[in-house]
């Protein structure tokens, strides 16, 4: 699945000038799933810790992304929150892959002393 170290450089990130608030930020791409033959979808919902995603740099990583060609979409799920989880290190991740055919895998993971019930029980389903 290509070299982990150099995609991970290709992250983009910015300061969050907001480390003492919890908030969640959502984005959603169109991109194209080698492993399916077609168009798919990506969701991140994250909480920042100390980064954000600079969403102004994110077509390299999104275009390495693409070009890999992972054998299952639960790789490319994996995958994809390994990324941010080694660059943007959020307090709260999830990680959504759809296929066209109707196909997803969600992945998530959280910072161990991390909770925020409260937060997370108003966020709609993806």
């Amino acid at each position: 699945m290509g070299d982990s170290r150099e995609r991970r450089t290709l992250v983009p990130t910015r300061q969050n000038e907001n480390t003492s608030l919890d908030f969640v930020v959502s984005v959603e791409f169109s991109m194209p799933l080698p492993i399916t033959g077609g168009e798919g979808r990506l969701y991140v919902r994250y909480v920042p810790d100390r980064l954000l995603l600079d969403m102004e740099d994110l077509a390299p990583w999104l275009t390495h992304i693409e070009a890999i060609e992972a054998q299952e979409i639960e790789q490319a799920a994996v995958m994809v929150m390994n990324d941010l989880n080694s660059e943007l290190v959020p307090r709260w991740i999830q990680v959504l892959v759809r296929t066209h055919g109707g196909g997803e895998v969600l992945v998530e993971d959280r910072q161990p002393d991390w909770d925020n019930p409260s937060l997370l029980a108003v966020l709609r389903p993806l």
